[in-house]
């Protein structure tokens, strides 16, 4: 988050500091990229004199609030005691306040994360070292799902905390759905000028629909499928019975017809 700061002589400046800092660290960071000793540094919010150890998240500060910065005339006998802070700062110490490890089972993976990433941060760093797709993951710590959006600090994880992480079933591409499930409606007419409506799948052979002509005959409903050998016609075209209605380009309520006869491939 951003704090806007309102100093001496006019002078005004952005720092980024973390959700978490307390005073004291913010003013470590005014030393830091302003040059503005902390024993010299009072801040001031709402009127207020804050206090240093005063934590950011538990005050009325908010991303982009505006403080008050006074500044004071150094004392030449004061030892300079914030030398060593600033160092601080500059070389942070790995095992930060805010790092915690946390355990996810069942995978007994082991991770380093801050309590101000989001559930969604786990996710991604799962993503990383199992290649597991991000919407197949769902979080949970102490029986209830934590949504994505959510702080680990929120989620009122601990050092330590173990995670349960559970996967859904992977769901096939909608393309494909269409593919299993959505039929057409196609009419085959006789050389007579009969004429009979079928169901068949876009994507199955046209082979497909001798079966389905087949099932006809036996049914009696006053169509006739010749007895002899046919094949199928499709504008003007011999249909090959091995290549799909999706391939002839066959379309919702077309016909195709059905010549006696057989074909002779290379003929």
């Amino acid at each position: 988050m951003d704090l806007f700061f309102d100093a001496d002589k006019g002078m005004s400046f952005t720092v980024e500091v973390g959700y978490f800092d307390t005073i004291q660290e913010i003013k470590e960071k005014v030393t830091k990229y302003n040059g503005i000793p902390i024993h010299q540094q009072t801040l001031i919010f709402n009127g207020k004199t804050l206090p240093d150890d005063l934590n950011i998240h538990t005050s009325d500060i908010l991303d982009g609030s505006r403080l008050k910065l006074i500044t004071t005339t150094s004392d030449p006998q004061e030892p300079p005691q914030t030398i060593t802070n600033v160092k601080t700062e500059e070389t942070p110490s790995p095992s930060s306040p805010h790092k915690i490890k946390i355990l996810l089972k069942p995978f007994d993976v082991s991770m380093e994360v801050d309590m101000t990433d989001s559930v969604l941060k786990i996710k991604e760093k799962m993503n990383e070292m199992e290649g597991i797709p991000l919407s197949r993951m769902v979080v949970y710590a102490n029986g209830v799902e934590l949504h994505d959006q959510k702080s680990l600090h929120e989620c009122q994880l601990v050092d330590g905390s173990k995670v349960e992480m559970t996967l859904k079933p992977p769901t096939p591409p909608p393309s494909c759905m269409g593919l299993l499930s959505k039929k057409m409606k196609v009419y085959v007419m006789s050389k007579s000028g009969e004429k009979i409506g079928l169901e068949v799948n876009p994507s199955s052979n046209v082979g497909e629909l001798r079966k389905e002509l087949e099932k006809v005959r036996h049914q009696g409903v006053g169509f006739r499928v010749p007895d002899e050998g046919y094949f199928f016609i499709y504008k003007q075209n011999v249909m090959e019975e091995d290549h799909s209605f999706r391939w002839h380009r066959v379309g919702q309520g077309e016909t195709i017809e059905i010549f006696n006869g057989c074909v002779t491939r290379g003929s």
